[in-house]
C-alpha cells in the first residue's frame, strides 16, 4: 500500500479483540472490531469467509472480508493447533493489517 506521497507504507499484523457470534452450524460471525486503544468499530456487512488453509507453522488463517461503515478491509482469523510434544493449548485470534 502507498502513501498520498507515492511511498510504500510497511504493514504489520495488528491483534484486536473482535465481538462475534458463534452460530449453531459452527459458523464464526464477526460483529465489532475493537481497537487497542478501545475504539469500536461495528462490521455492517460479511462480504466473504474464507476458510482456513493449510498450516504453516503450525498456524493456519482464514481471511474475512468485511465492510466497515463505507470502508471494505480485510479480517484474519489465525488459529494455532495443538501441540502435544510442547504441551501448548490451541489459540484463536483475530488480527487486522496495520500500517505505519
Amino acid at each position: 500500500m502507498k502513501d498520498g506521497e507515492g511511498r510504500r507504507r510497511r504493514a504489520h499484523k495488528r491483534y484486536v479483540d473482535v465481538f462475534m457470534r458463534l452460530t449453531d452450524e459452527g459458523r464464526f460471525d464477526p460483529l465489532i472490531v475493537m481497537w487497542p486503544d478501545g475504539r469500536a468499530f461495528p462490521i455492517t456487512e460479511v462480504l466473504d469467509r474464507g476458510s482456513f488453509g493449510p498450516a504453516y507453522r503450525g498456524v493456519s488463517t482464514a481471511r474475512y472480508r468485511v465492510r466497515v461503515g463505507s470502508h471494505v478491509t480485510n479480517l484474519f482469523l489465525e488459529r494455532h493447533v495443538f501441540d502435544a510434544t510442547l504441551g501448548k493449548p490451541p489459540v484463536v485470534r483475530w488480527w487486522v493489517e496495520a500500517y505505519g
